[in-house]
């Protein structure tokens, strides 16, 4: 190939990854979102397949929560805006 097209490439690559913005949550970010969810650290740490000593050292700021983690846990604790969506996906 090229050097033009792999160093375009290169280029794109770059570029693509500097407008992705990805910010580490905060401790209290992650706690809020867990207790905004209604689950113990146990059960945040099991929904996104993580063990309850990670979920603790997060929240107390002993380790980084990478944001892909918390992006899956706000994700998947998403929940209806209002009853009538509830109620219409089942039917």
């Amino acid at each position: 190939m090229p050097r033009g097209v792999l160093a375009a490439r290169a280029t794109a690559r770059r570029r693509a990854r500097s407008e992705v913005t990805m910010t580490t949550p905060t401790p209290k970010d992650i706690r809020r979102a867990r207790e905004c969810a209604g689950l113990t650290q146990t059960a945040a740490a099991r929904l996104i397949y993580s063990t309850l000593r990670t979920w603790q050292g997060w929240e107390l700021g002993e380790r980084r929560m990478h944001p892909a983690f918390f992006e899956l846990f706000t994700t998947k604790t998403t929940q209806p805006t209002n009853q009538t969506e509830a109620s219409t996906d089942h039917e």
